[in-house]
């Protein structure tokens, strides 16, 4: 089980986990991009041209789900990554990601992702609040709290034609037990 009792302890389990799997400069990781619609959890930058948002929850995925909807409007894909232990509910209502294009993905205390929706690549809604985060990022880069996380992540826009078994593959990282 999970057991995080916050989403910030969610937050910092996450950021060490993208540290630990940082292995390339091609993608930067932002946290907490304010002044868009909405403040996403993790912005990830790749290449310079293709923007995925994340949204962080611990079980309230309508929450998650109708955030990650908004911040579609500067980013090409956006995920909602749901604590293990409440993962049930959001896999339950699967077919609402799907409709909407937003991925699914699940996090737990000892670093285990598992990714159970890929959304498509797709423009964002708005090419205002595109250029508006894209003068953000590069103007701003070096003040903000930047990670690199590595290419195969699961958030590559190139993994979302893979078959459900090549993407349980790619996606499972981690340990199989941990010491919490």
């Amino acid at each position: 089980m999970t057991n995080f009792r916050s989403e910030n302890e969610m937050s910092l389990k996450f950021s060490n986990y993208i540290i630990q799997k940082s292995q390339t400069d091609l993608i930067k990781i932002f946290k907490e991009v304010k002044g868009l619609v909405g403040i996403p959890d993790y912005l990830i930058y790749y290449n310079n041209k293709m923007i995925v948002s994340i949204e962080l929850k611990i079980k309230n995925w309508k929450k998650g789900l109708e955030q990650a909807f908004k911040y579609r409007t500067f980013s090409n894909m956006s995920y909602v990554i749901i604590a293990d232990d409440w993962l049930y509910l959001a896999k339950s209502n699967l077919r609402l990601f799907e409709k909407y294009n937003i991925g699914l993905a699940s996090f737990d205390n000892c670093s285990n992702f598992k990714v159970f929706f890929h959304p498509k690549y797709d423009n964002p809604f708005s090419t205002f609040y595109l250029e508006l985060l894209n003068k953000k990022l590069l103007s701003n880069e070096s003040s903000m709290q930047k990670f690199l996380v590595y290419e195969t992540y699961g958030f590559h826009p190139y993994h979302s034609t893979r078959s459900e078994n090549q993407v349980r593959a790619l996606s499972v990282h981690g340990q199989t037990s941990c010491i919490s």
